[in-house]
C-alpha cells in the first residue's frame, strides 16, 4: 500500500533565515583612574608680644650739703659711718658714685 504523500514529488525545503539570539556576557576589567591631589601646606605667622624692658641708669652729683653738728670724721654730716669715723661715701652698692679722697 501506498501512501497518499507518495504521489506528490519531493520538494527542495525552505531554509529561513537563522534567527540571531545574543546572549550578552559581562566580563569585568579593571581601568585604573587616577586622581592627582595636591597638599599645599601654607605657613601663617601670628605676632605674639615680647616685652623686653632695657634700663638706662645715670648717677649724678646732687646739692652739697652744708656741714651739721655731730660728726667731724664725716665731714660734720650725720649719715654713713661708724661713730664719726668714715669718708663720707655711700656704702650702697647700687651707688656708682663715690667721692675721691683728698
Amino acid at each position: 500500500m501506498s501512501s497518499r504523500h507518495d504521489c506528490y514529488p519531493q520538494v527542495k525545503p525552505i531554509v529561513c533565515p537563522p534567527i540571531k539570539q545574543i546572549n550578552n556576557c559581562y566580563q569585568p576589567q579593571v581601568v585604573p583612574v587616577i586622581h592627582p591631589v595636591e597638599i599645599i601646606n601654607k605657613v601663617h605667622t601670628v605676632p605674639i608680644p615680647k616685652h623686653i624692658w632695657t634700663y638706662n641708669e645715670t648717677t649724678v652729683g646732687g646739692a652739697t650739703l652744708p656741714p651739721g653738728p655731730g660728726f667731724p670724721g664725716n665731714g660734720g654730716y650725720p649719715g654713713p659711718g661708724v661713730g664719726g669715723i668714715g669718708n663720707g661715701c655711700n656704702p650702697n652698692p647700687c651707688c656708682g658714685f663715690r667721692r675721691k679722697r683728698r
